[in-house]
């Protein structure tokens, strides 16, 4: 369980100030600065209730100085009120059952209309969160082999438990959508729960969209606004129980320095809930969480792997997809495949092939294929190449064959 109260997180079987006990205390405390004039009586009416098997929750000195050595120690206080010096139990441990001394406490703050949120943690989901270890996902590959689709797959699959070397074999053998089928209802939940941003790099993309910067305003004012992934940051950082995902289209497109900025060392793993910075236009202490992946996608026509930053090389894992024409099931589409990607390795090279998904489809219409998705990517591979006949390529098939 999490709870965040008066702006600071409360956590279950945490061992510092921040777990559930010191939020029971913070809640008692808070209590007494709202009500001034209460006597002891009063207090221990209110708060020995919530106490399933101690009514000695509130004890003023007298009291508590009157208890075994072993007992004074499951006290905090002294605290200051009224003349009087109160102490209050840190014992707060549930015993099953209806015994809920925690959860009486925080459904008292919720009576009392204090500032207070719960957060029911997903225990297997906190074990999956700690499972996966790597963090940065890169999803690479030539146009077609469904980058932007498989990064559904892989989220569904995190979040459904699967270990990194299962979740990694399926993307990158581009097996079957079967996975995806049966984990969408997951994915969809996700969508729902506002824990996934998709956005796209491009040249123009910037540190201030992505992290914060001054913006101007309808008055014409300039105000700082926080940017997508410093607000799934702190979206993440405030429920630990799930994760979150920022899925970035084509990476490679932006200047990958500029956009990150000083963050680009807080993404590595074993950073993670560790190290902060302070942000250059807030002055705010940031860190990343480690419950936060980040999934990218970037096409290997456009710029070669090994060309990439290599500060982003180094904190990313990279997946390469492949074709995989055991997909395709038309078998004119398949030959089609297989003939166009032997003629293109030979001549380009593997960043080039064309993808299965051209390819597939229970309806689908080779030659709209040919002629509106195929053809115009053909024309580009081989804009300088004067000799080649590109009609040829696409229609001759079953004579080459």
């Amino acid at each position: 369980m999490t709870v965040i109260f008066n702006g600071n997180r409360y956590e279950k079987n945490s061992h510092n100030n921040r777990a559930l006990r010191y939020l029971c205390f913070e809640i008692f405390n808070y209590y007494l600065k709202l009500h001034p004039g209460l006597s002891y009586d009063d207090i221990k009416m209110v708060f020995s209730s919530m106490h399933c098997n101690n009514h000695s929750v509130v004890l003023i000195e007298s009291d508590w100085l009157l208890k075994p050595d072993n007992t004074r120690k499951r006290y905090f206080g002294p605290i200051d009120y009224n003349g009087l010096k109160l102490y209050f139990t840190t014992q707060w441990g549930n015993n099953g059952g209806d015994c809920d001394n925690i959860n009486h406490m925080i459904n008292f703050a919720k009576q009392e209309k204090f500032d207070i949120k719960v957060i029911e943690n997903n225990f297997s989901q906190l074990a999956n969160i700690k499972k996966n270890k790597i963090k940065n996902i890169i999803l690479y590959g030539p146009p077609g082999v469904g980058k932007t689709h498989n990064y559904q797959r892989l989220i569904s699959m995190i979040e459904s438990g699967e270990d990194e070397k299962t979740i990694f074999d399926i993307i990158t053998n581009s097996q079957s959508s079967e996975v995806l089928e049966l984990n969408q209802e997951a994915y969809k939940e996700i969508e729902n729960q506002k824990r996934v941003e998709f956005i796209t790099f491009h040249q123009s993309y910037s540190y201030e969209d992505f992290i914060e910067g001054f913006r101007p305003t309808k008055e014409g004012n300039i105000k700082l606004k926080k940017g997508i992934f410093k607000t799934l940051a702190q979206k993440a950082l405030d429920n630990k129980a799930q994760n979150y995902y920022i899925v970035i289209d084509e990476i490679n497109r932006g200047n990958i320095s500029k956009i990150f900025g000083e963050l680009i060392t807080l993404i590595e793993e074993d950073k993670r809930d560790v190290y902060a910075v302070t942000l250059p236009y807030s002055k705010e202490k940031f860190v990343i969480p480690s419950n936060l992946y980040i999934i990218a996608t970037m096409n290997s026509t456009d710029k070669s792997i090994a060309t990439i930053d290599i500060a982003l090389r180094r904190r990313f894992t990279f997946l390469k997809m492949e074709p995989n024409s055991h997909l395709v099931f038309n078998e004119d589409a398949k030959r089609l495949m297989l003939y166009l990607n032997e003629y293109i390795e030979k001549t380009l090279g593997k960043d080039f092939l064309l993808g299965h998904s051209y390819f597939m489809g229970e309806k689908l219409d080779l030659k709209f294929v040919k002629e509106y998705k195929i053809r115009p990517l053909l024309e580009e591979y081989f804009y300088s190449d004067d000799n080649l006949d590109i009609d040829r390529l696409l229609y001759g098939v079953d004579d080459a064959l």
